[in-house]
């Protein structure tokens, strides 16, 4: 009776920690590994935070994107994946900011497609904009960012983390300033390789 309880219990456990959505998550941690550490690194990857790879492995990098994850959203930066972490995570990737990129389109993370997709985009102006603004010309700027495979989550319109690291990896790959700020410089680039213009 007893071994069959234990093992019950260990059933139990793991089905609980390996669920997203189930409250009360088992920390994760570093050297930690796998479905669990793979579910959450897919999530920060879905938010734009480089864990290094989706390998269920928990690495030194999957600990920085878990500390600066945590950094974003007021919680504790120790780099440990725990209840209220994960609740955080789960409930940004499961609620609304998962990446929903127009067909045809790399939604693999931040590394990013620089070829044109053949689909146009206007922002109206080059008026500049960084993390904290918001509107009809940010939704623009996060639907563009997709279809080009810098995956910064669901067009909300909130310039937020997600869409401040997918403009500094497209500035990264096009030879820009890499500071996350969108101005004339990143905007004219995105229009141009939308609209079939040649990358740097």
């Amino acid at each position: 009776m007893k071994i069959r309880a234990m093992l019950a219990f260990a059933l139990a456990v793991t089905i609980f920690s390996a669920a997203p959505g189930m409250a009360g998550y088992v920390t994760l941690r570093y050297r930690d590994e796998g479905a669990s550490v793979r579910t959450m690194q897919e999530a920060l990857t879905e938010l734009g935070y480089d864990t290094g790879g989706t390998d269920g492995k928990f690495g030194r990098k999957t600990e920085e994107a878990v500390k600066e994850f945590q950094e974003d959203h007021g919680l504790t930066a120790d780099g440990l994946a725990g209840h209220q972490t994960l609740t955080r995570l789960y409930a940004l990737t499961d609620g609304g900011t998962t990446p929903q990129p127009d067909s045809g389109s790399n939604s693999s993370g931040s590394t990013g497609s620089t070829g044109s997709t053949g689909s146009s985009v206007a922002f109206g102006s080059y008026d500049t904009m960084r993390y904290g603004s918001s509107g009809t010309r940010v939704k623009t700027l996060q639907n563009a960012l997709n279809r080009l495979g810098y995956a910064c989550g669901t067009a909300d319109g909130k310039y937020g983390a997600g869409t401040q690291r997918a403009v500094t990896a497209f500035q990264r790959d096009q030879r820009l300033t890499a500071d996350g700020v969108a101005g004339k410089a990143t905007l004219t680039r995105i229009e141009a390789l939308l609209s079939g213009g040649n990358t740097v």
